[in-house]
């Protein structure tokens, strides 16, 4: 029983491995028979690895490549999701060949880092730890009617993805620098995934803002956004005007300016982790995030340089960081006795929060420095999750 890449497998394989997966994820509304449900599938299944028995798949793990946008920066993400083994064949093992196969594809691909949703305990044999921060608000009727309402935006429901549309919204995802960084094709799928609506709010003929959201019984759930403050204000005031909406969940990047208009909008709000993430290459993953080091490190207020390393417990090398206010100059290193050296996961929690992990004792010396250029910005809307 040989892994092999999904995308190098005949057509009666990938239907295979979509059968597969519609048996697993039953509800899952991007799995089912429309045009745009095989152009989002077919997005993960192409950087798949599956296990075949007698011709038929019985086991999955679907990864998307995708790049991040990180302050200036890019972060280049291999996004986990459908991880799954038919159930007669559960138990035997084939899930971990599967996921060590992808880990050593992701080395080999040199990408920064991994995320994915699931069980802790299962994904965190493998080096996955939740990490990173987002801010979880729920707006009720009654909170959302205690702030003045903006004026002059026209709020349409868009029913047909038009290439004006596509085009202008696609301007401003990623002027906005949250999330996917995306082209025109990978854009259209995520607005046109089946259950999601796509909100504009219009001043004059300009789009201001727009929104992605997914509608669940009495609540709607915002799973992506661009756009100026007000805009995204008049936009969830429409959602307020359909029939039988209670209330309305979002999720937002910890560092944010439109987090000054949920938290006066929202009855309650809290600070959540946003995904499980593992590290793949250090050394990418800081030189992605160096903008954003730099600019920390200016708001510290220090003077000429101070340095540190940080290094992965296992590993012989680290990376070496140097900062001053003019910039930052990052090299490989040995690790030698003034290096942090942490477990993968306490480096998940280092780099991208919540909270700094317990030094070593020979390392405290450098938690000043390290709490204050840590945690990163990183998120992704839930309308690109995996």
């Amino acid at each position: 029983m040989d892994i092999q890449p999904a995308v190098e497998a005949l057509g009666k394989d990938v239907e295979s491995t979509i059968g597969l997966l519609r048996q697993c994820f039953a509800d899952d509304s991007d799995l089912g028979d429309l045009p745009a449900n095989r152009a989002y599938s077919s997005r993960i299944i192409q950087n798949s690895l599956i296990l075949k028995e007698k011709g038929e798949v019985i086991s999955h793990v679907g990864v998307a490549n995708q790049t991040v946008m990180v302050s200036e920066g890019q972060l280049d993400v291999a996004s986990v999701g459908w991880v799954c083994t038919r159930p007669d064949h559960r138990k035997k093992g084939l899930m971990s060949r599967l996921l060590r196969a992808s880990i050593q594809r992701m080395h080999e691909n040199h990408v920064a880092i991994s995320d994915l949703a699931g069980d802790r305990q299962r994904y965190g044999h493998f080096g996955w730890e939740l990490g990173g921060m987002e801010w979880r608000y729920r707006v009720t009727r009654r909170s959302f009617e205690s702030w003045t309402k903006p004026p002059r935006y026209r709020v349409e429901n868009i029913e047909s993805i038009s290439r004006d549309i596509l085009d202008r919204t696609l301007v401003l995802h990623n002027s906005f620098r949250v999330g996917v960084r995306r082209d025109r094709k990978l854009h259209n799928i995520l607005l046109s995934r089946p259950g999601r609506l796509v909100i504009v709010a219009r001043s004059g003929s300009e789009i201001a803002s727009y929104a992605v959201v997914n509608r669940t019984e009495s609540r709607f759930r915002v799973e992506e956004m661009g756009g100026g403050q007000e805009g995204f204000h008049a936009i969830l005031g429409e959602l307020f005007k359909v029939p039988g909406i209670e209330f309305i969940d979002l999720r937002l990047p910890y560092r944010n300016d439109l987090n000054i208009v949920a938290r006066g909008l929202s009855a309650s709000w809290h600070l959540a982790c946003l995904r499980m993430i593992k590290i793949i290459d250090l050394e990418s993953l800081l030189k992605a995030l160096s903008r954003q080091l730099l600019l920390a490190y200016q708001r510290l207020g220090f003077e000429g340089q101070r340095e540190v390393t940080l290094g992965l417990k296992g590993e012989e090398r680290g990376v070496r960081i140097q900062l001053s206010p003019e910039g930052v100059v990052l090299t490989q290193s040995r690790l030698g006795k003034d290096a942090v050296v942490l477990p993968e996961k306490e480096m998940v929690h280092l780099i991208f929060g919540p909270g700094c992990p317990p030094l070593p004792p020979e390392s405290r010396g450098r938690a000043g420095l390290l709490s204050g250029i840590f945690p990163v910005d990183f998120f992704i809307w839930p309308n690109e999750m995996i």
